[in-house]
């Protein structure tokens, strides 16, 4: 067995540590923490240095110097030659140690979990404060958060969509335009207006003729409107939406016969009773 396989296995047992945990520390699996020291592989440059840092102490020495003998004469010496009792392995190491930019905690040896900021989520019964509070972006702090890892932009908001919105009971992840008088003609957007609320439509810039937004709605029945460029506070573009209503089965071919012979007998029915008049 060379040397530095032995080394490792002297060194990790002393910090106290298992080669499941020791292989979380490095970042490499407990298998091959398990070959290193049992002589079955060498490590190769790149973690030879990681585990030089980690046990705090020279690449020669971690290679050369039998640590077996340095314990036990009680005494071990680190990168700059200073020597140091072994206790002080465990007494003294550093709470963190910064291997590939990356800071572990030796108090719990996992690697430091990314926080994935999540996406406020502001709810219809909260549309007219939103509209009515100049300040309702900094209380988001409160609000419910959306986890959504597939989106990655970090400034998209979620909306319960509006009653004018295609699909009913749907959220829209939305991200704000920066300026509300640069935007894509003839898209649809969320607008968020002092005199109609949410609203969802497509827009068309008549700004330099009449210094309004002429938006028009994709539902039937709701007609077109003229909104002055003051009504609007906010445009938000539509990133992804979701309903929260599980889509109604198609009708079979069967179903659709069996509704156009009850029509016709009561078509029937309608003529027979007219006739008897």
């Amino acid at each position: 067995m060379e040397l530095v396989n032995e080394n490792i296995r002297i060194l990790r047992t002393k910090m106290g540590l298992t080669q499941e945990k020791f292989a979380e520390l490095l970042g490499v699996k407990r298998s091959l923490i398990g070959a290193y020291e049992e002589g079955r592989a060498i490590p190769p440059a790149n973690n030879l240095l990681k585990l030089s840092k980690v046990f705090r102490v020279s690449l020669d020495d971690l290679i050369n110097v039998s640590f077996e003998n340095e314990i036990k004469n009680n005494q071990m010496r680190d990168e700059e030659g200073t020597l140091f009792f072994s206790k002080e392995i465990t007494e003294t190491r550093p709470s963190k140690v910064n291997i590939n930019n990356t800071t572990f905690g030796f108090e719990d040896f996992e690697k430091p979990k990314e926080e994935r900021k999540g996406i406020p989520y502001i709810k219809s019964v909260l549309f007219e404060k939103y509209i009515l509070n100049p300040d309702f972006g900094q209380f988001s702090d409160g609000l419910p958060n959306l986890q959504l890892p597939f989106l990655s932009k970090s400034n998209l908001t979620a909306f319960d969509a509006p009653l004018d919105f295609l699909l009913e009971n749907c959220i829209l992840i939305c991200e704000k335009l920066s300026d509300k008088y640069y935007f894509q003609e003839g898209q649809n957007y969320l607008l968020v207006t002092k005199n109609h609320g949410f609203i969802y439509r497509r827009i068309y810039n008549q700004l330099n003729f009449k210094g309004v937004y002429l938006v028009s709605s994709d539902k039937s029945g709701i007609p077109s409107l003229e909104i002055s460029a003051v009504d609007v506070k906010e445009i938000w573009k539509i990133e992804a939406y979701f309903s929260k209503n599980l889509p109604q089965p198609n009708p079979s071919l069967e179903g659709i016969r069996r509704k156009i012979d009850d029509l016709k007998t009561e078509i029937d029915f309608m003529d027979d009773f007219q006739s008897r008049k």
